[in-house]
């Protein structure tokens, strides 16, 4: 049996004990900070994600500015490219121009080439023939003899009347009474006075001045 004295310790006890769970304990203070454990493992986690993505973007941009530039030099290249497949377009145009225009040239050099050999056997033959023809002049008479020693066909007029077309090296003799007269080259010389003596042949060369 127990004693009186246990009775009240007990009893004691058995207040304080249920007064004690009667109450709930107030809850911690919230610090602010994130409680240790898996969320703090977590935001490491992703932040070193972030960090590489950043890092991987930063490298991104690199390359993208380099392959920006190779892409620049190809567009010039291929510009440079056709402007050179452009100038031998234009190149090769000009040489067959070029070409023609020797070929046109060559033919109008051998026509020119035939002409002045035509005009030359035809002046050859015309100094034969006046040469033939004209025999000695008389005792009062003189002799003139016309020569064309230019490139061009030539008019000579005598006496303000008598007109004589020679061609290039071509020559005429001009059998007139001894004493003064007068002749002129068309274009080239105006009208000057010679004195042609009796039985003499007087040469009047026509040339360039």
């Amino acid at each position: 049996t127990p004693m009186p004295g246990s009775k009240v310790a007990l009893s004691i006890q058995v207040f304080v004990t249920g007064w004690f769970f009667a109450f709930p304990a107030a809850a911690p203070a919230d610090t602010g900070k994130p409680a240790a454990g898996e969320p703090s493992e977590r935001l490491g986690k992703l932040e070193e994600k972030l960090d590489g993505l950043s890092a991987r973007l930063k490298e991104l941009e690199k390359q993208l500015a380099e392959t920006s530039k190779q892409i620049t030099a190809m567009e010039k290249s291929i510009e440079a490219l056709l402007q050179a497949q452009k100038n031998a377009v234009e190149i090769e145009q000009l040489r067959t121009e070029l070409s023609r225009l020797r070929e046109t040239h060559r033919e109008e050099a051998d026509k020119l080439r035939k002409e002045i050999a035509r005009l030359e056997e035809l002046a050859r033959r015309d100094r034969d023939t006046t040469a033939f023809y004209s025999g000695p002049p008389a005792a009062t008479d003189g002799r003139v003899l016309l020569v064309n020693d230019w490139i061009m066909p030539v008019s000579v007029i005598v006496d303000n009347r008598d007109s004589y077309q020679l061609l290039p090296g071509q020559s005429q003799v001009i059998n007139r009474p001894a004493g003064t007269f007068t002749y002129e080259v068309l274009g080239i010389q105006p009208a000057v006075t010679r004195v042609l003596p009796a039985g003499r042949t007087l040469t009047i060369r026509i040339h360039p001045r």
